[in-house]
């Protein structure tokens, strides 16, 4: 990674509109072994904010499943808990998210990796970024970073 390039990328994506939120980005890299060992460290605070979200992809195997849960079938789900748009997105608030915990056997990936994020930044990468709106995943975010980027060699461009 280029640390150099940095405050650039951020300036860019801060004019975009993500449709589910601002995002606090990283400059940590997604990769599956990065995504673990934030998900390791993070602590739910259990305050409700994901529940509150305007909406989130969902994957069709994660729709399929929980369709499945609830004994309808996944075009019956879709109808009734998502909309299209470019992609399968839950409706929001969640139907499934009740007294702090979600309610349905089968939590979505996109549910357990809340709240971390895949961010396309300018420069072709893809960052480790949190929303906003989940206070525990702002304040975990620059302690994970800190951390990662001690173990990493910084490159510099020349």
């Amino acid at each position: 990674m280029v640390v150099k390039s940095y405050e650039g990328l951020i300036s860019n994506l801060a004019g975009l509109q993500i449709k589910t939120g601002k995002i606090v980005v990283s400059k940590i890299l997604v990769t599956g072994p990065n995504v673990d060992l934030f998900m390791k460290g993070f602590k739910c605070a259990n305050c409700g904010g994901c529940e509150h979200l305007t909406c989130m992809a969902v994957d069709l195997d994660d729709a399929n499943i929980m369709a499945a849960n609830l004994k309808i079938s996944s075009l019956e789900f879709q109808r009734v808990y998502c909309f299209y748009e470019k992609r399968l997105y839950m409706k929001f608030p969640c139907p499934f998210y009740k007294d702090n915990h979600c309610s349905i056997y089968s939590i979505p990936k996109v549910c357990r990796l809340y709240p971390c994020q895949s961010v396309a930044c300018t420069d072709g990468n893809y960052y480790i970024g949190v929303k906003e709106s989940c206070q525990a995943g702002v304040e975990y975010l620059p302690k994970f970073e800190e951390e990662m980027l001690a173990k990493m060699p910084v490159v510099v461009e020349g």
